[in-house]
């Protein structure tokens, strides 16, 4: 559910990014606009809710062994702080922000932003509860609006960690042992009632091997996408991913080039040859503390 909701929600933002190098939106169309990213906002906060209330109860033992402050994350208390909000108060002002910058070869980088509006928030403080309004106005004290696309893909980043912890918990796998024994007999008890003809990849398109109810077929097809649509691959970046519409070469050319440049950060500069075994550094420019903040991490 959380995933299908973030899917959701970037894919409405991508759709409307993509339309901006075509069409211009008047003011009907971004509102129309903000009601759909409200609401897919509001199914993601409200799943992601449910799945911490799951996982970690607040009046009920836990279903799988957790460290106890293992949703101690800002990210995660800025979303339900949220949530609060658009359950109790309103939906959330949008602010929609869009630009672009040249690139080499006539290309253009072109950007889109969806925020919430932190100034409206505040008109709103006292419709909220006063644990639930100090919880939110720790991250919008000081601030115009809060990026909803890094929010929400920020804290999915922390929650595969956590997803990662249950799998290889206890309960996990006796739950996972007794699904498959579930469905093993289930199998069998359904194989005689059913009206749906089913066969296994390889068999001829007129053998049958039996029946199934529609609903389990469906299931099936259901666990089948699944599985290959999500791997759960170990492998994993260090740092974050991101996500762009923008051309597989020109992905190629930024991400070579920005390796470069972290490897003139390292470097200290640009070296272009030495004076009595003395490297000379000819541009200072990639020793600045900013672009050492950003490479040196």
């Amino acid at each position: 559910m959380i995933m299908s909701a973030l899917s959701e929600f970037n894919g409405l933002v991508f759709q409307q990014a993509d339309q901006r190098r075509v069409s211009e939106d008047d003011v009907l169309d971004n509102e129309l606009f903000r009601i759909r990213i409200n609401q897919c906002a509001a199914t993601f906060l409200t799943a992601l809710d449910m799945y911490q209330e799951y996982l970690h109860p607040s009046n009920a033992v836990p279903p799988f062994s957790l460290p106890a402050n293992i949703f101690s994350d800002d990210r995660f208390e800025v979303c339900k702080a949220l949530r609060n909000y658009i359950q109790h108060v309103s939906t959330v002002g949008i602010n929609i922000g869009w630009g672009g910058s040249l690139c080499a070869c006539k290309e253009k980088l072109c950007y889109f932003s969806v925020s919430a509006d932190a100034k409206e928030i505040r008109k709103n403080k006292d419709k909220l509860h006063k644990s639930s309004w100090e919880s939110l106005n720790k991250f919008i004290d000081g601030k115009m609006e809060m990026n909803l696309f890094e929010m929400f893909n920020s804290v999915v980043d922390v929650l595969f960690a956590i997803h990662k912890e249950v799998r290889v918990s206890i309960e996990y796998a006796v739950q996972y042992q007794d699904s498959a024994q579930f469905l093993s007999e289930m199998h069998d008890k359904l194989l005689g009632r059913g009206f749906i003809w089913y066969r296994l990849d390889g068999d001829d398109e007129l053998e049958c091997r039996g029946q199934v109810p529609y609903f389990y077929d469906r299931q099936l097809k259901a666990i089948d996408y699944l599985q290959r649509r999500y791997r759960c691959n170990g492998k994993s970046s260090k740092g974050s991913f991101y996500a762009t519409t923008a051309p597989q070469n020109m992905v190629n050319r930024m991400a070579e080039a920005d390796r470069i440049v972290e490897q003139y950060v390292k470097d200290d500069g640009v070296v272009v040859g030495s004076d009595n075994g003395n490297l000379k550094i000819t541009n200072s420019k990639f020793t600045t503390p900013k672009m050492r903040e950003w490479y040196l991490r």
